[in-house]
């Protein structure tokens, strides 16, 4: 199977995202999966066109969410069967172990080992769809960062090195709340947005938030989210006076 490599990029993107690779044997084939809310349709059928030699089809179904018994609908892609995903399956996820013939796996993890294979081959294409999937770009602090919870510390610790020599932008890794994300500072975040802009440009229009005020039209939230925050120190001012005036 010849894979071009802009399906190449969207496929380790979104790997590297919300993608998953459902795989029971190594000697059968896997298919790739996603999914997203129904407000990102166009986005998911947009990575659909790119992954056509897979003959992905697109399907709405409904989720429960245990957490607040709410029942959310979602859109989902799915594949074919191919030698192609059973091949790449290991380098997203490391921790998988073989019983019987049967696959047994407890989610994507990716080491440092594999990483390094996986960077190999990423792009600006690829870092586009990656951030799209999983990165969150802050108006309020024109910062932006991406979730990693799927890789191991030095894997980790690789991509530092490789966003340092490849894009020279230095992001940290930051672990809160049990959540682990690469986070860039404000001029490393335009870099960043700089370098994948004229990608998410070219993508549906409900993910170009993610690119910040680079493009014109997302300005605009960048303005609400200054008004916002100008309001919320106001508030805090005033509180402090109140504070000050009543119990000092």
């Amino acid at each position: 199977m010849n894979i071009d490599d802009n399906t190449l990029q969207i496929l380790y993107g979104s790997m590297l995202g919300d993608g998953h690779i459902a795989c029971k044997s190594l000697k059968g084939n896997a298919l790739f999966e996603e999914a997203h809310s129904l407000q990102q349709r166009d986005y998911l059928q947009w990575k659909a066109n790119f992954l056509r030699i897979f003959s992905p089809k697109i399907y709405q179904t409904k989720q429960a969410d245990k957490r607040n018994n709410k029942i959310y609908e979602k859109i989902v892609l799915y594949t074919k069967t191919s030698h192609f995903l059973t091949k790449i399956f290991p380098l997203f996820y490391s921790k998988f172990s073989v019983d019987e013939g049967s696959i047994k796996s407890n989610g994507k993890w990716i080491n440092k080992d594999n990483v390094k294979t996986i960077f190999d081959k990423i792009g600006a294409l690829g870092l586009a769809v990656w951030f799209c999937d999983d990165g969150y770009y802050d108006y309020r602090g024109n910062v932006a960062s991406v979730s990693a919870n799927d890789f191991d510390t030095e894997a980790l610790q690789y991509i530092v090195l490789w966003f340092n020599s490849n894009l020279g932008l230095n992001p940290k890794i930051v672990v809160k709340n049990k959540c682990t994300y690469l986070a860039f500072n404000v001029p490393d975040t335009k870099k960043f947005a700089g370098t994948i802009k004229s990608y998410i440009i070219e993508m549906p229009e409900c993910v170009h938030y993610k690119c910040g005020p680079l493009i014109e039209k997302n300005k605009v939230f960048a303005e609400k989210a200054k008004q916002a925050q100008e309001q919320y120190r106001k508030r805090v001012k005033n509180n402090k006076k109140l504070y000050n005036k009543n119990y000092r």
